[in-house]
């Protein structure tokens, strides 16, 4: 059994109009979404064995509090270019190169990528994937190799305005 775990990075900046697109930090609130995900994450005993993730600001800093508060920053998250807008065949590529080890992936993306990858990976449309949205898929095979031979189960998609505790904030 394999998992995916797509995540869009948090809601970012855009208060510095001079910053490149791949300088753009998270805004507060982005940090705040990202943390009460991964918090939720973990409260669902979902963990993982890699992170990925594009070298974006917004991506990286997004991923590095989903590894702080799951993980206690155990892991080493590894940047990877083909995950900033370079198309879903690079991530679907990345993926299937995995290690037989991994047992579940959380990827760091962007828009419309993530969105794609998502449908590719599942067959389901989705209408939106907003930032800082999660989505768990599961797989029946023990390689990655086989990822591309079927279509994985969606065992949850969630962003942060369908959480309770956003009513609160």
């Amino acid at each position: 059994m394999k998992n995916i775990v797509l995540v869009r990075h948090a809601k970012s900046s855009w208060s510095n109009p001079d910053l490149e697109d791949r300088q753009r930090p998270l805004k507060n609130s982005g940090i705040r979404d990202a943390t009460y995900m991964a918090k939720h994450l973990l409260e669902q005993h979902l963990t993982p064995s890699l992170i990925l993730s594009s070298p974006a600001c917004r991506a990286l800093q997004t991923a590095r509090i989903f590894n702080e508060e799951i993980l206690d920053n155990a892991l080493t998250i590894q940047e990877e270019e083909g995950l900033y807008f370079e198309g879903i065949e690079q991530s679907l590529n990345l993926l299937s190169q995995l290690s037989d080890e991994v047992e579940t992936v959380f990827l760091f993306g962007h828009m419309p990528d993530i969105a794609s990858l998502f449908m590719e990976l599942t067959d389901e449309f989705v209408m939106k994937y907003p930032t800082c949205a999660v989505a768990h898929i599961q797989f029946e095979i023990d390689s990655w190799l086989n990822l591309e031979d079927q279509k994985g189960e969606k065992i949850l998609f969630l962003y942060p305005k369908m959480m309770p505790w956003r009513e609160t904030i």
